[in-house]
């Protein structure tokens, strides 16, 4: 029925950084190819979208993955695209001129997960400094919540150099080089 557009129900999870910079390019012409059939998109990332497609809550998912996939996974995986990701403060952050990983370390990170599994795309920012994963920590699951915690506060994290081009988050935060 999808491959046709004749109906049905298509469920999707998608990495933040995909919502944010092609979703709204390609949505329209999904639409216009398969009317019929009833889009449903959600945030989705590693490790939690293989449980949700196994048990069938997502039928696709596009998510960021690390150097390793999820233990066990049984899943087709392809790799669609590289994303380069920058620690991001916000202007006049006292972190501001930091140069690696290890210079902003011991701050309060704001992520969508503790990065602590290796299938996690942040777990090998660490990894590849020598770096154990950060202990100060706030999880947040969305990525305009991050965009908003980060450029007010002295937290970090590290956000896609796409995202952190945006004009409404290139006005707010920084990426450190």
């Amino acid at each position: 029925q999808r491959r046709a557009g004749a109906g049905g129900r298509l469920r999707i999870g998608l990495t933040p950084t995909f919502i944010e910079t092609i979703l709204p390019r390609i949505i329209a012409r999904f639409q216009d190819r398969m009317p019929g059939v009833h889009l449903a998109i959600q945030e989705a990332s590693l490790p939690g979208a293989i449980s949700d497609l196994r048990d069938g809550t997502m039928d696709l998912a596009v998510v960021g993955a690390g150097k390793e996939l999820a233990p066990g996974t049984d899943m087709a995986c392809e790799l669609l695209a590289s994303v380069a990701k920058k620690v991001a403060v916000r202007h006049k952050h006292p972190l501001a001129g930091a140069r690696s990983v290890r210079d902003v370390h011991e701050a309060v990170w704001v992520l969508t997960q503790r990065p602590d599994d290796p299938s996690d795309p942040m777990y090998a920012l660490f990894a590849d400094a020598g770096l154990a994963p950060p202990t100060r920590v706030v999880e947040c699951p969305t990525l305009p919540a991050m965009v908003s915690i980060v450029a007010s506060s002295d937290m970090i994290s590290a956000l896609p150099a796409l995202v952190l081009r945006l004009p409404h988050n290139a006005s707010r935060l920084i990426g450190l080089d």
